[in-house]
């Protein structure tokens, strides 16, 4: 695997809402191994685009660092049509 391209998408997703999350001393390396073992361990995930491999192995690697998911909006309640 590319180190350059793990470290272009790990770049990409600082525009993210909500970016997935690595310890702060965790290097471009290590996040190159941890995606390599990943897939090792989830061959079925290959046919997904780089990114998402990458994205899927940060947050399986470190799920208590990620952000929470926001609540979902209430959806809101139907108008009552005038007469």
């Amino acid at each position: 695997m590319c180190l350059t391209y793990v470290i272009g998408v790990l770049d990409g997703f600082r525009d993210l809402d909500r970016p997935p999350v690595t310890p702060p001393e965790t290097s471009a390396g290590e996040v190159r191994s941890v995606v390599a073992r990943y897939l090792a361990d989830n061959p079925g995930k290959r046919t997904l685009q780089g990114r998402e491999v990458i994205r899927a192995a940060i947050i399986t690697e470190w799920p208590k660092l990620q952000p929470a998911k926001p609540k979902p909006k209430p959806k809101p309640k139907p108008r009552k049509k005038r007469r």
